[in-house]
């Protein structure tokens, strides 16, 4: 990937209002689609529209641009430092930076004296892991009423208080023209393959992939108890038909219930289940192989349809 400004079809300048505090915020915002209810980036602004309702904020779109990087040239103009001095504007940082497009392929790390800087992300120092993002081991978490929390990812808190990921069931993907997006898993344009993944198409470099093999090596990845397997075994039990991976403290418990250690693929469910869909009804079902008969001779085929889906 590299740190090119995408564009789009549409580029525009707009203004948010809030009527509830009076501030106010523009920015610069490009788009396939006008109906897409962009509210921007601005932290501020989305908390308040959480904290507020979003009907308490107004956008209007002001100035419409043939690309994305005059846009920002008139950002820059208007998101001037005295504009950053007033009280009322929610507007962190001087107009024309780009916000994330500028930034696509390249990340935020520290290094060991703690300095933070951007760099791309296919620098060496990055690949080997010298210097480390500042989000690692980190992810973003909301509570039952909504609110926020940038937590890493052993936090106590996250269990206190149940926390959820923010991003569960979301993917970042591009369109044909490599046009980024953040969607839901079962959204339509990414089960047709309309959308797909952002890394469709794209591997490491041979240089890249040897890098990162050393890397691990040298730290011992995945061996002993750095391994997420170590101290588990699975175990299986006939009468119930299923298998378990368990502590091996806790083996002996499961071997005096019945239980056998080991694992039995005619257990595991992902291998003994296929997929068929069926044209007609436009549907698509994950059924045991034993049955798989008597669903061929009733209409249905083999496989699966991504348009089928998210269908009922």
């Amino acid at each position: 990937m590299n740190n090119e400004i995408l564009e789009f079809i549409y580029n525009y300048f707009y203004k948010i209002d809030c009527s509830i505090n009076g501030m106010y915020y523009y920015g610069v915002h490009g788009t396939n689609n006008l109906e897409d209810k962009y509210m921007g980036s601005s932290k501020n602004v989305n908390k308040d529209i959480a904290l507020f309702g979003q009907n308490n904020f107004n956008k209007q779109n002001l100035v419409f641009f043939n690309n994305f990087k005059n846009a920002l040239e008139y950002e820059k103009l208007i998101v001037d430092a005295s504009m950053l001095n007033d009280p009322s504007c929610y507007n962190k940082s001087l107009g024309g930076n780009g916000g994330w497009r500028h930034t696509i392929g390249s990340t935020v790390v520290i290094d060991n004296d703690g300095h933070k800087f951007r760099i791309n992300v296919n620098d060496e120092r990055f690949i080997n892991k010298e210097l480390k993002s500042i989000s690692l081991n980190k992810c973003s978490y909301k509570d039952s009423n909504g609110k926020m929390y940038y937590l890493n990812t052993d936090d106590k808190l996250i269990y206190e208080l149940n926390l959820k990921s923010n991003i569960t069931d979301k993917v970042i993907c591009k369109d044909k023209n490599g046009n980024c997006f953040f969607v839901n898993l079962d959204d339509e344009r990414y089960l047709s393959g309309e959308l797909v993944h952002l890394w469709t198409g794209l591997k490491h470099k041979k240089e890249s992939i040897e890098k990162i093999k050393n890397t691990m090596l040298i730290k011992k990845h995945q061996q002993g108890e750095k391994n997420s397997q170590f101290g588990t075994c699975w175990v299986y039990n006939d009468n119930l038909k299923q298998n378990k991976k368990i502590k091996k403290e806790n083996l002996d418990n499961y071997l005096n219930l019945g239980w056998k250690k080991g694992k039995l693929d005619l257990y595991n469910k992902k291998i003994n289940n296929c997929y068929i869909y069926n044209d007609n009804l436009k549907q698509v079902k994950c059924i045991n192989k034993n049955d798989l008969d008597n669903y061929l001779n009733l209409g249905w085929k083999k496989g699966r349809k991504n348009e089928y889906l998210n269908k009922k």
